[in-house]
């Protein structure tokens, strides 16, 4: 939190993520900080990181702000609980306003938008974008809330924009990650269970397949995970998941629920 690391002290988490431009949310509880250390907490917009893993496999699973923090007494123990989004002052509290001249490709204007957002890397823009030729030329003027004026900007290109691990990421709607590695997921590296579909929770997509394993750091919406269980078989696109789990119990899972990704 900060600049200050809390590693040594017990911790739980809940995080939520999905592919919309929304900031995803993250629950994160404490316990027994001192009066500084709940005071640093406790203050709304402070930066909050999570590392989560197993030994030599550890990785970000969340990098955002903190919305709303308090400190309450339960059991003779005291517990700070952190409502937190991610990329939160970023997306809800820039507003974007910008001139460029003609010639300016889409990727150009993304970037220079992506580059005022505090606290947001580049991620995949280039490699995204940068095939991408469409030009302004007669150049554009842009004014408005962040969100609002990325998402509307790339939404004629059937792009979509959300902020993974305090990265942007730029992907098609109904796209996959496929500048990064497939996620093997088996019972030898970590699956519990076996995949089941949920509910059709939209009528023009197929329910999702839901599946959980143990924390696995490296998934995000969008990654690419090959099933390998004795019902299901296959590639699919992470939709949403939730990595949960506290530094006491030594129980880390993450549950995904997931498209089976298109040929």
């Amino acid at each position: 939190v900060g600049d200050v690391a809390l590693d040594a002290f017990d911790i739980s988490f809940d995080i939520q993520k999905t592919r919309k431009s929304d900031p995803n949310d993250g629950k994160v509880e404490i316990f027994n900080l001192d009066e500084d250390l709940r005071a640093l907490v406790e203050k709304s917009g402070t930066n909050i990181q999570v590392e989560a893993g197993y030994k030599n496999t550890s990785a970000i699973i969340f990098k955002g702000d903190i919305r709303f923090a308090s400190s309450n007494v339960s059991v003779a123990e005291w517990v700070t609980s952190v409502q937190a989004g991610e990329g939160e002052k970023a997306i809800r509290k820039t507003r974007l306003t910008e001139t460029f001249t003609k010639g300016k490709t889409v990727k150009d204007v993304i970037s220079t938008f992506v580059g005022k957002l505090e606290g947001v890397g580049q991620g995949n823009i280039a490699k995204i974008l940068g095939p991408l030729a469409e030009q302004y030329p007669n150049g554009a003027a842009f004014d408005g809330p962040a969100r609002k004026v990325i998402t509307d900007i790339l939404k004629p290109f059937g792009y979509v924009f959300s902020i993974q691990n305090g990265e942007a990421q730029v992907m098609k709607a109904d796209g996959a990650r496929d500048d990064l590695p497939i996620v093997l997921l088996n019972y030898g590296s970590g699956l519990i269970g076996v995949p089941q579909l949920g509910e059709q929770k939209d009528k023009d997509k197929p329910p999702a397949m839901r599946f959980q394993a143990l924390l696995q750091p490296q998934i995000f919406p969008g990654r690419v995970v090959q099933l390998d269980s004795p019902g299901v078989k296959g590639q699919f696109v992470v939709d949403s998941c939730q990595h949960k789990g506290s530094n006491f119990d030594n129980e880390f899972y993450t549950t995904v629920e997931a498209y089976r990704k298109k040929a």
